[in-house]
């Protein structure tokens, strides 16, 4: 009996022993230990390359949207060219339509016409005649009516027989054809010495556009054919 007693407080002893070891073992780890483990810990590749990842993507966004302002800027001044040989194109269209229509026509240079005849055809049929001479280069032979000063501009009538109506020729003024209106509109003189160039009844011949007719029939960017009157080099028409 006292033996087994002994054993007992033997076996006691030892197990008691063993759960003291045991639980110093165990004892929670220090501030400073996780603080080791921490620095210990390694982050994955993919997840540290991510900052500089996300700079390269915003830079590449950066450059692309630059590149489609670039690009739009371009395709509106491309739309722009466009539209202007598109203009242009018609221009040229227009231009060899109206250059085949006159070859076509026969109404290639100045259409020679006495004043009489060209101002005979309005009397008879203004509609018909403007049909026909509408825009026509006319080279018009009669004699002067009158002169009409108008601006920088000389308005040569020539008379039509046996009709109220005159052919209204328009000269420009300037230092190829350097005169003035003078006497009772019957003259025209020159403006460097006052000389006679034309005068009331002289036959003349004149090269203009027909661009129309009201009370008379009208040319336009006329010249008198054989006639030029030069300004000196000092003078300002």
């Amino acid at each position: 009996m006292p033996r087994l007693l002994c054993l007992l407080v033997f076996l006691t002893a030892l197990a008691d022993g063993q759960v003291r070891a045991q639980s110093g073992e165990t004892k929670s780890p220090s501030l400073g230990d996780l603080f080791n483990k921490v620095k210990e810990l390694k982050v994955p590749e993919s997840v540290s390359g991510l900052p500089q990842q996300l700079t390269d993507l915003r830079d590449s966004y950066l450059k692309t949207s630059a590149s489609v302002e670039e690009l739009k800027k371009d395709m509106a001044a491309l739309r722009e060219e466009i539209e202007l040989l598109k203009a242009s194109n018609q221009r040229l269209e227009s231009a060899l339509a109206e250059k085949n229509r006159i070859a076509d026509s026969g109404q290639i240079g100045a259409l020679d016409i006495l004043a009489s005849d060209l101002g005979a055809e309005f009397a008879r049929d203004r509609a018909a005649a403007m049909k026909r001479f509408q825009g026509r280069y006319l080279k018009v032979q009669g004699a002067v009516e009158r002169f009409d000063p108008v601006s920088s501009d000389v308005d040569i009538h020539l008379r039509v027989d046996g009709a109220s109506l005159t052919i209204r020729c328009t000269v420009r003024r300037d230092a190829n054809f350097f005169v003035d209106v003078a006497g009772t509109k019957d003259r025209l003189v020159s403006r460097t010495d006052r000389s006679s160039v034309l005068v009331v009844g002289q036959p003349v011949t004149i090269l203009g556009t027909l661009d129309g007719a009201d009370l008379n029939v009208h040319l336009v960017n006329c010249t008198v054919d054989g006639v030029s009157v030069k300004a000196p080099a000092s003078a300002k028409p």
